[in-house]
């Protein structure tokens, strides 16, 4: 308890709109600020849900994106090479989704938003370049299938990164 007299805080007694004397446990902006405290979780909880589903949205353009790229190298290059293309094609649309889309709140320039996606974006790739590659030539899983895969894995880890440190809030 403190000793010193805090000038925000209300008098013992206060006067209502209607003139009446009111004890300070009554006053206004109690009810006020307990609503606004009480509301702000909800809104979190949208936001994030919000988010996340444009995130899957985004996701899903990017990788379908994504797959066409490598369907359309893959007779042509070597699949893990036709796996880059891929990559970098869904690399243009996942950052331009999230950043206007699923992270539209972010408070992080472009510029920063784009070097930290770009960097999330590697690693994401690198993930799932070695699901990749592991099932395509070592567990001989069908391409199609092997990319699946990799892009699924990929697709958790970019989430997190993105939202947490790429977009950061």
């Amino acid at each position: 308890m403190s000793l010193l007299k805090n000038p925000a805080a209300p008098s013992p007694m206060q006067t209502s709109p209607s003139g009446h004397k009111t004890p300070e446990t009554q006053h206004a902006s109690a009810p006020e600020a307990t609503h606004s405290v009480a509301n702000s979780t909800p809104a979190a909880g949208v936001s994030v849900a919000r988010s996340g589903r444009w995130f899957l949205a985004v996701g899903a353009a990017a990788t379908l994106t994504h797959m066409a790229v490598f369907a359309l190298l893959e007779g042509r290059i070597w699949p893990e090479l036709a796996n880059g293309g891929g990559f970098v094609a869904a690399f243009l649309v996942s950052f331009v989704g999230h950043r206007f889309l699923s992270f539209a709140d972010t408070h992080t320039s472009m510029g920063t938003s784009f070097v930290r996606f770009g960097l999330t974006a590697l690693l994401g790739f690198a993930a799932n370049e070695l699901v990749f590659v592991l099932l395509l030539r070592s567990a001989l899983w069908p391409s199609w299938l092997a990319l699946l895969a990799g892009l699924l894995v990929a697709a958790a880890q970019t989430f997190v990164l993105s939202r947490y440190w790429a977009f950061k809030r």
